[in-house]
């Protein structure tokens, strides 16, 4: 008799494995969290990962500015010990090096492309590093060419035009005149643009190309919406949260143009807008982003 049950629960174990494995590919919808600028492991950046943690998000997209002190063990440790994982990567202007940080997250450098989920792609750009920028833009061309997938992200982290006096999109201005052009040539193929260096939470349209921003992780700074011409191109802040702990969830689904970004503000945890994006269309906000926000502090 115990044989037979030590058998029935070897069986069962096998049953319930497999049902997990044949679960995860047959998935309705995978999510992610959008962490930029989250490289210093701080009270900030603990709720952040306690919030994503409680959300059951444990596979984020890192979006630069992975390590501003210390070393890659002191500030990802936390997050590793609770189960997360980083299956996208892009390199930011505060790193430990751009060799070390490829080590440490078993990641290219710049120039890559991984699917996040069937059908859906991540194609990742190293702004920082301007003397690749022709090389990059090259890569990024043939990757929108001939990828395919009904929907594509390009990450990288320094926005391509200017979102706050904190920044100006010419820091990184060889990078942007490289891929600027193309990202606009294959715009109908793209589903949206995500950033981070702002250390700004927003939804933001640069002509008709939706660009999120989810850089309020390590620190949020005060923010002023923009609505003008930059680049014979309108650059408007379509939403935007001010001064918190807020990161980005990215929900996609396999084969689907479709996506959202639900915004959510990390202490206390609560979702405070949603986002619909569609390949090739326009960022549609949902009425949650137009609500005014209660119970701040």
């Amino acid at each position: 008799m115990p044989i037979f049950n030590r058998g029935l629960r070897i069986l069962l174990g096998l049953a319930l494995a497999f049902a997990s494995v044949s679960a995860r590919a047959a998935a309705t919808s995978y999510s992610y969290a959008l962490l930029g600028d989250a490289g210093e492991w701080n009270s900030l950046g603990a709720s952040v990962e306690k919030s994503a943690r409680d959300a059951h998000v444990l596979d984020g997209i890192l979006i630069g500015d992975n390590l501003y002190v210390g070393t890659y063990d002191q500030q990802w440790t936390p997050w590793f010990r609770d189960g997360f994982r980083f299956p996208v990567v892009a390199i930011g202007n505060h790193h430990g090096g751009y060799a070390e940080e490829m080590r440490y997250f078993k990641m290219p450098a710049e120039a890559y492309t991984t699917w996040i989920a069937p059908g859906v792609a991540a194609i990742v750009l190293n702004s920082d590093n301007v003397a690749t920028a022709d090389a990059q833009a090259k890569f990024l061309e043939k990757e929108l060419r001939t990828l395919r997938a009904e929907s594509i992200f390009v990450v990288y982290h320094h926005p391509m035009l200017t979102l706050s006096a904190a920044h100006s999109w010419k820091e990184r201005e060889a990078f942007h005149r490289a891929v600027r052009p193309i990202l606009y040539k294959y715009r109908k193929r793209l589903s949206a643009i995500l950033n981070g260096h702002d250390h700004v939470a927003g939804a933001f349209s640069f002509g008709d190309l939706p660009v999120f921003l989810s850089g309020a992780i390590k620190e949020a700074f005060p923010f002023r919406s923009v609505n003008g011409m930059q680049e014979n191109i309108r650059v408007k802040t379509e939403w935007a949260y001010r001064g918190r702990p807020t990161w980005g969830k990215l929900t996609v689904h396999p084969h689907s143009r479709e996506s959202t970004i639900e915004f959510i503000e990390a202490n206390p945890t609560r979702s405070i807008c949603h986002v619909r994006v569609r390949t090739g269309e326009w960022l549609y906000l949902g009425d949650d982003c137009y609500r005014p926000i209660r119970g701040r502090r």
